[in-house]
């Protein structure tokens, strides 16, 4: 599922088209056919596109593979109107079991490393926010460290007007791609809900915030935590 976001308010029939290549790569593995849409004129607009894929190469932490999607609209005489630049995704299961976790059908652990959303993280930001390099470093020592799972805290903006944005810093971003790189899973934070939460408001933040990141294979679950409010 994917959104097309209008800021022209164009209205008309025109074509979805999606192409799947290796990750960085310009071999292309799948192209899903062309799906056709009406623009409404509204500013979000919603649309499914759906193939069958036989065994796809599964996203794990010992083989960390990834595709990349892209994504065109055209109109119905071919005419590329607008196109978007490759996004990497992971085909993986994750399951939770009693006491015991799944991942594409076998049993694993976790071992996890709660300072990284902690006090490594921000002790270290404008370290992190450098390069990427930095990033890769942090992740891969804690992976030869023997842990397989960081958390991510999301910031918000502290006004509350932009509070359910979910303003975040690039870095967290970029983590979070490294770690699907690099084969290590992730525990995100979600917008923490108490009971001076707005329902509604919250209900949209959280199904942003899940299409926002939901493709990243790394992550595997998300914490609630009342504490940071």
């Amino acid at each position: 599922s994917g959104t097309i976001i209008n800021w022209k308010a164009v209205k008309g029939n025109y074509f979805v088209e999606a192409k799947i290549f290796e990750h960085n790569s310009s071999k292309l593995a799948k192209t899903l056919l062309d799906l056709p849409v009406n623009l409404t004129g509204e500013r979000y607009q919603k649309f499914n596109l759906t193939a069958k894929w036989e065994n796809p190469i599964l996203w794990n932490p010992d083989n960390p593979y990834l595709y990349d999607l892209k994504v065109t609209i055209k109109s119905l005489n071919g005419k590329v109107i607008d196109e978007s630049w490759n996004y990497p995704f992971g085909f993986r299961e994750f399951e939770m079991g009693e006491n015991v976790f799944y991942l594409n059908g076998n049993k694993m652990h976790l071992f996890y490393n709660s300072s990284i959303h902690g006090e490594l993280f921000k002790r270290y930001t404008d370290f992190m926010c450098s390069r990427k390099e930095n990033i890769y470093n942090t992740v891969k020592t804690s992976k030869d460290m023997g842990f397989n799972t960081l958390g991510a805290e999301i910031n918000f903006n502290a006004d509350l007007v932009e509070w359910y944005k979910g303003i975040t810093p690039v870095w967290q971003e970029e983590m979070i791609k490294v770690c699907d790189e690099l084969g290590m899973f992730v525990v995100l934070w979600i917008p923490e809900f108490d009971e001076l939460t707005d329902k509604d408001d919250y209900k949209q933040a959280i199904e942003k915030h899940i299409n926002f990141w939901g493709n990243h294979p790394s992550i595997i679950l998300y914490l609630n935590d009342i504490n940071k409010t």
